[in-house]
């Protein structure tokens, strides 16, 4: 679930191009199959439609595979409302957020993140 929550939230920060607080309202998870012990798990998330104060999510995780995932995952996030004086203070830690993923997946333009855990 880890995985996919924030693979699925570097999709949203990619789709928007930049970081924007929120929190995962909701994350539906349908496991297919048990990933076997010792196999890498790839965690592909994508952003496909963005509101005001949504954005929509789905994604899988796989072993290498993406024909065979692991699990399928759908979901929505809830953007915090920018007068939030307190989130404030967190710009920063965004900003940073953000340029570690630029540097390590390359193109602004990207809208798919991809993660690899080694199980």
């Amino acid at each position: 679930i880890s995985l996919m929550d924030m693979a699925t939230s570097l999709a949203i920060w990619t789709k928007l191009g930049k970081f924007r607080p929120h929190a995962t309202m909701d994350l539906r998870v349908d496991y297919m199959r048990p990933s076997p012990p010792g196999q890498a798990v790839i965690g592909r998330g994508h952003c496909y439609h963005v509101t005001r104060s949504i954005g929509f999510v789905h994604g899988t995780a796989h072993n290498g595979d993406p024909d065979d995932p692991v699990a399928h995952v759908t979901g929505t996030i809830a953007f915090f409302s920018r007068t939030t004086a307190g989130l404030r203070a967190w710009a920063p830690v965004g900003t940073v957020l953000w340029a570690v993923h630029n540097f390590i997946f390359g193109a602004w333009g990207q809208l798919i993140a991809d993660f690899l855990i080694l199980a």
